[in-house]
């Protein structure tokens, strides 16, 4: 399993509007092309295709939505061989600061904890995860920067 953290200058209900409730995938994750097939909405059982860049189309399915909190996504490759699951929570924090860029009259700062774990399992999960190891942890954590930057950069519009 691959984990990821950063602090996002952005409310929760900023980072989940900006990046997740559209469901635009390919706007923060860079192994995704487009989305086709989108069936509902940030809700459990929702599903969506991940078209990825070298074309491959990927079914997923959305659960253990809590908004602005947390959801998954999950589904399987190679006929069901191998699977994944990705799973993002956002911990809203609060810190003091008299110098806050962003915040409010208080000089209170909203500052969210963002996780964005990912794993492959099932029969061949293991060895895909091993074998493509630095493919999955660069997307992971580029896919939670670009979070990082398009949160915060709605916040201070």
């Amino acid at each position: 399993m691959v984990v990821f953290r950063t602090l996002v200058c952005a409310k929760p209900s900023t980072i989940w509007q900006v990046n997740f409730a559209s469901m635009q995938w390919e706007k923060w994750d860079p192994d995704v092309q487009r989305i086709e097939d989108v069936e509902g909405d940030m809700s459990n059982g929702s599903s969506l295709v991940f078209v990825m860049n070298d074309g491959k189309k990927i079914k997923t399915t959305i659960s253990d939505v809590v908004k602005e909190k947390k959801f998954t996504f999950s589904g399987s490759l190679l006929g069901g061989l191998a699977c994944y699951t990705g799973t993002f929570s956002l911990t809203p924090e609060t810190s003091h600061s008299a110098t806050a860029s962003h915040g409010n009259n208080d000089g209170q700062t909203e500052k969210t904890e963002v996780e964005y774990a990912f794993e492959m399992n099932g029969f061949l999960g293991g060895p895909v995860g091993y074998f493509f190891s630095n493919a999955v942890e660069n997307g992971t954590k580029v896919g939670l920067e670009n979070v990082k930057k398009f949160s915060e950069e709605a916040e201070k519009a």
